[in-house]
């Protein structure tokens, strides 16, 4: 995505969409942090066996220690998965702590950082998804 969103003509298709890069023009970087999905996030998707066999590589004991974890996380303490709405809510708020890691390291680095909101969603799930192709927005 990184490449996409340094592209000018491809910022300015956003700024349609986007309030905060509109408000931003001076801005030479925006990087986007698009949340899962219930499908993604329910213990056994494509996405959870990816990210715990091949990015972590647990075996298979931790693998069946984190389904049983993360199984009583979502369905009952947290009920992130309750709906799509709220396994959205949480999904959002996981990109949220990534991105305030972020923007610490960048200010460590003496970066200047702008956290923006103020998106219309569909509209730019539309265009970031169906016509750039930068994730799958099903």
């Amino acid at each position: 995505m990184k490449e996409a969103v340094k592209n000018i003509s491809f910022r300015k298709e956003m700024k349609e969409f986007g309030r905060g890069i509109r408000d931003k023009p001076e801005a030479v970087h925006f990087v986007a942090f698009p949340a899962r999905k219930k499908a993604d996030i329910t213990f056994g998707s494509d996405y959870i066996r990816h990210m715990l066999k091949d990015v972590h590589q647990v075996p298979d004991e931790v693998y069946e220690f984190y389904r049983n974890a993360y199984s009583n996380f979502s369905e009952n303490d947290f009920k992130t998965l309750e709906s799509e709405r709220s396994a959205f809510d949480w999904a959002g708020k996981q990109a949220y702590i990534v991105m305030a890691h972020m923007m610490a390291v960048a200010a460590l680095m003496g970066i200047d950082s702008c956290p923006l909101e103020g998106f219309i969603p569909k509209e730019m799930d539309r265009l970031l998804g169906e016509e750039h192709g930068l994730f799958d927005g099903k």
